[in-house]
């Protein structure tokens, strides 16, 4: 069983100041849901040495309902929206646009919405 980690997670979106965002912490909780189940897809080492059933994992770790986990997810479309999630990632956009674009991914499994986003 890998050893698991505690950490507590504080989203204030008051918090927000010229120099610093309240939505940083959110960003990387987002992207790291929207990355687990493509990674697992196209990743062959991704889930290599966890002794579990990688289905039951799989929706262990589906916690908003991704649309993704929801289809048959197949090889070309979880490359897809990995490299979407890196251009959400690398946009030169506030961390609030980049939350609503993978949030936007993850439920609705629009590409060019998603893109959208970040205008």
């Amino acid at each position: 069983m890998p050893e698991l980690t505690y950490v507590p997670v504080h989203f204030d979106p008051c918090d927000e100041t010229e120099w610093a965002s309240g939505w940083g912490q959110a960003l990387q909780l987002l992207q790291a849901i929207a990355e687990y189940p493509r990674k697992a897809v196209t990743d062959p080492f991704f889930l290599r040495g966890l002794d579990v059933d990688d289905g039951a994992l799989l929706d262990a770790m589906d916690v908003l309902g991704d649309k993704f986990h929801q289809a048959k997810p197949a090889k070309a479309r979880a490359k897809r929206e990995l490299e979407i999630i890196v251009q959400v990632m690398s946009a030169d956009v506030e961390s609030r646009r980049k939350c609503a674009a993978l949030l936007r991914l993850v439920l609705t499994a629009n590409e060019k919405a998603t893109l959208r986003e970040i205008g």
